[in-house]
């Protein structure tokens, strides 16, 4: 390797163990290592290679004569040298930098469910998520964060606060009717219905950080002819509400945010060969 580059390396894999103790059921446990290797700033700081173990265990089960699906899981994600890049101060983004963070963690659990009940068929999708980071000081600018309004930059410790970008929970449900026979095909409508909650999208916790909790619904009308093509309209944001998709946060108590896009109809063909 030429001299004055920069050397990462790490072995990854994955580890499962499947169990069936009945037919139609399954339970399972993983481990998983992921990587993500390390490099350098423009201003010459160094930062290690970042390491995640998963740890996974779950249950598959096929049920009610097979008209119901459903899994659940739960996991525990350790980070080592957790790659964290920020602006010790927002008003100059030139100054970022990546640290590694130790003891950042992240849980969660997942939650799917499936059906047909005649020609209604349903899912229904639910994740819970809680994260936290290790021992990282970080400059905390003048402001408001938290409830303290520092008169001046202070250093202030990450230990223990919550991942931003990580919304506490997320879940979708879904609808659609397989009923309507139309000449070599069926017409199939749809609805599906998501939500998200508020995230932050800065360890900063600014009340300009915070992006909204959120909840769209989606439509779709679908034509599946029998030689292959079908033909959907939809509507995405079907009640055309006005939201934020995300906070952009700031350098002063107003923040910056962009708006989702408002409802959108289209028409979509597809052909299978």
């Amino acid at each position: 390797m030429p001299a004055g580059l920069l050397d990462f390396s790490a072995t990854t894999g994955r580890v499962v163990i499947n169990y069936r103790p009945i037919e139609n059921y399954l339970i399972y446990g993983t481990i998983s290592r992921g990587y993500k290797p390390g490099g350098t700033t423009p201003l010459a700081d160094t930062y290690d290679s970042e390491k995640v173990t998963n740890y996974e265990v779950g249950w598959k089960a096929d049920l009610l004569d097979k008209h119901l699906s459903a899994a659940i899981s739960t996991y525990y994600m350790k980070y080592d040298n957790f790659q964290r890049t920020y602006s010790p101060d927002p008003n100059n983004p030139a100054a970022a930098q990546t640290n590694n963070v130790d003891g950042t963690t992240i849980k969660g659990l997942e939650l799917a469910l499936s059906g047909l009940v005649g020609d209604l068929r349903w899912d229904f999708a639910y994740a819970a998520a809680s994260g936290t980071y290790g021992s990282l000081n970080v400059v905390l600018p003048k402001g408001i964060a938290d409830g303290v309004n520092p008169t001046a930059a202070t250093v202030f410790n990450l230990q223990g606060e919550g991942l931003d970008f990580l919304p506490k929970t997320t879940w979708n449900l879904g609808f659609a009717y397989q009923g309507f026979n139309i000449g070599s095909g069926k017409l199939v409508p749809s609805i599906r219905v998501s939500h998200m909650d508020e995230f932050y999208t800065s360890f900063y916790h600014y009340a300009y950080n915070l992006t909204p909790h959120k909840t769209l619904a989606d439509g779709f009308l679908t034509y599946e002819a029998d030689k292959g093509w079908r033909l959907e309209a939809y509507a995405r944001n079907l009640t055309n509400k006005t939201y934020i998709s995300r906070a952009n946060g700031g350098s002063d108590a107003l923040g910056q945010y962009l708006l989702g896009a408002p409802r959108t109809v289209g028409v979509k063909f597809g052909y299978r060969f």
